[in-house]
């Protein structure tokens, strides 16, 4: 039990809905975890609190300093009236990053929307890897969903997001459903970066402003990153896939393509660069990522 409480999103009690392919559910999944990361006699403590079957494993501390948590969602996937919300508020002197030990999977639905709901606060001196594994939208899937990542001027953050439509590897394409997705970057208050994404199959997957006919796509963000630290960075990237763009001191990499497992080695390549730079510290690969 947590001596102060933590403030959660006030989520309605959960509501019937059709049925989905996969898996079977009767009523929807509601469940809203956050995450409280406080420097504490040179190392961050982690204090956190969930509702519904959104969770984390203990605390780990890999690299000393640094807290490193897994999100666990059991349910696996999410389907139609499922709503997931996740807030992570990372406090002066702070060090924490966010990992998942699978993708997320949304499923088909039957007219329900699915949600997902990301809410980032880092405190000046206060650093946050957020690199989660890809979302997949299954064939008729509908899903919305929204990131806000609040930066103070000084403090640091490395994010990523991947995209995947259809299964490629069974050989299912994204022949209907829709996925609307914000994803925001604020620096002191004022907008930094705000992407929407709008993909409706079957007309967004091909046109030159949707997918161009691609399965995935990948979003890397790291900031603080110079114009210069961004053009050496572009000259050791040999995926034609990904391109890197600097705005304003936050470096956006981008891929477009067929192969998830490209994006992943290109962001792991590219986190492995940017890591000391931006976070601080050396990079030691989380072991998770090699199982």
């Amino acid at each position: 039990m947590l001596e102060h409480p933590l403030e959660l999103p006030l989520l309605e009690p959960p509501a019937a809905h059709g049925q989905a392919d996969t898996p079977t559910h009767t009523r929807s999944w509601r469940a809203a975890l956050a995450l409280d990361f406080q420097e504490s006699r040179g190392r961050t403590v982690l204090r956190h609190r969930h509702t519904g079957p959104l969770r984390v494993q203990r605390p780990l501390y890999p690299e000393g300093k640094q807290c490193q948590v897994h999100l666990l969602h059991p349910p696996a996937g999410i389907v139609g009236g499922d709503h997931l919300s996740i807030a992570a508020h990372v406090h002066t002197g702070a060090s924490a990053q966010v990992l998942t030990p699978g993708a997320t999977l949304v499923y088909r639905s039957t007219g329900d929307v699915a949600r997902v709901s990301l809410d980032c606060t880092v405190e000046s001196d206060a650093c946050l890897e957020y690199l989660p594994h890809e979302t997949i939208h299954f064939n008729g899937a509908a899903s919305r969903g929204n990131t806000r990542i609040a930066l103070a001027a000084n403090s640091r953050l490395v994010f990523r997001e991947t995209h995947c439509f259809g299964r490629p590897q069974a050989g299912e394409e994204f022949l209907s459903g829709e996925a609307r997705w914000r994803t925001a970057v604020y620096r002191d208050g004022a907008p930094s970066w705000i992407e929407h994404t709008v993909i409706g199959a079957p007309n967004w997957l091909n046109t030159t402003a949707g997918m161009r006919g691609h399965a995935y796509s990948g979003t890397l963000i790291a900031t603080p990153v110079s114009t210069d630290g961004c053009a050496a960075l572009r000259n050791t990237v040999t995926d034609p896939h990904t391109v890197l763009t600097s705005v304003e001191g936050l470096l956006i990499a981008r891929y477009l393509g067929d192969d998830g497992q490209a994006w992943r080695r290109t962001s792991e390549q590219l986190w492995r660069a940017l890591r000391p730079a931006v976070i601080g510290a050396t990079a030691q690969a989380p072991r998770i990522w090699a199982t």
